[in-house]
């Protein structure tokens, strides 16, 4: 899916005005029918800030409780993104789960996503997504009001991102 396809999905969410996380996970999960959980916790420096992992009840989405508020909801609209984009998810190691989640059988879970940086598709739309919805919430200046050598730093680290 190009950015057309995710300003659709980002244009057909019920986004809250004030900008409000833990609401418009709230609507997504209605929407959806099922619990989407959001879960703060403290990630290794070397590991993921977010996680987002299925189980048979439910969606939870891990992020990094020791970050500013905005990094909170970048981190959350991310794993929000790979979720409402469909994204499928690679075999998680018995070891994170049991980090992130001490009490749950690894056997339980349906999925997991464990990313830790930009490099395949999926990521690039999840970044891409977050930062769509963080600037139709208002929370970020649209690219078009950036001064130009910061609109031209954009380029070549989207550039930097996209394989060849």
């Amino acid at each position: 899916m190009g950015i057309e396809g995710l300003d659709r999905v980002v244009a057909l969410l019920d986004i809250p005005r004030p900008f409000d996380i833990d609401e418009l996970v709230a609507r997504v999960s209605r929407r959806r029918g099922r619990p989407i959980e959001l879960r703060p916790v403290r990630t290794p420096a070397s590991g993921p800030s977010g996680l987002w992992v299925a189980t048979r009840e439910a969606d939870h989405i891990f992020y990094e409780s020791e970050t500013s508020a905005l990094h909170s909801e970048h981190i959350i609209l991310h794993e929000l993104g790979h979720l409402l984009c469909g994204h499928e998810s690679g075999v998680t190691p018995d070891v994170v789960l049991r980090l992130l989640m001490p009490t749950l059988d690894p056997a339980v879970v349906r999925g997991a996503l464990s990313r830790t940086g930009y490099r395949d598709r999926d990521e690039r739309q999840a970044e891409l997504f977050a930062m769509l919805v963080l600037e139709r919430a208002g929370r970020l200046p649209p690219a078009s009001g950036l001064p130009a050598e910061a609109h031209e730093l954009l380029i070549r680290v989207e550039e930097a991102m996209t394989p060849r």
